[in-house]
């Protein structure tokens, strides 16, 4: 969320420093807990695609970069999430949102936990626009 923070107050800044803790988080996630197995194997290709969107978003302080990288990460995390569940992790409301004209117009998803629409993709250029698709 402090990435997506980050881009939604337009500072590449701390995009970039918020994105190089997050790979510190996810490098240190134990996937132990999952037996050998299908979930594992899924665990694998998902936290491989966040590190890599993460490292990508890190690598550069270019807005534009960030938020294509963001918008990466934001499906590998929210397809991981639909996997494993989120009640399992948090009592806290999670939603997943969507700006239509994200990604020159294809779209993109993002999670905040605030359903109050500030879109990391425009940042303050158009804070508003999206809507919420789903609650977790």
């Amino acid at each position: 969320m402090a990435v997506k923070n980050a881009l939604v107050k337009d500072n590449p800044v701390e995009a970039k420093k918020k994105a190089l803790l997050a790979i510190k988080e996810l490098e240190v996630i134990d996937s132990e807990f999952l037996k050998q197995g299908e979930l594992r194997k899924i665990w694998k290709k998902q936290s491989g695609l966040m590190h890599d969107a993460l490292t990508q978003l890190s690598d550069t302080e270019e807005l534009v970069v960030q938020r294509r990288n963001f918008g990466t990460l934001s499906t590998a995390l929210s397809e991981t999430i639909d996997i494993f569940g989120w009640n399992s992790v948090s009592d806290e409301k999670l939603y997943l949102e969507f700006c239509p004209m994200a990604d020159n117009n294809k779209g993109g998803y993002w999670l905040s936990f605030d359903e109050e629409i500030r879109n990391p993709f425009f940042g303050e250029s158009m804070l508003q626009c999206g809507e919420v698709v789903k609650t977790f």
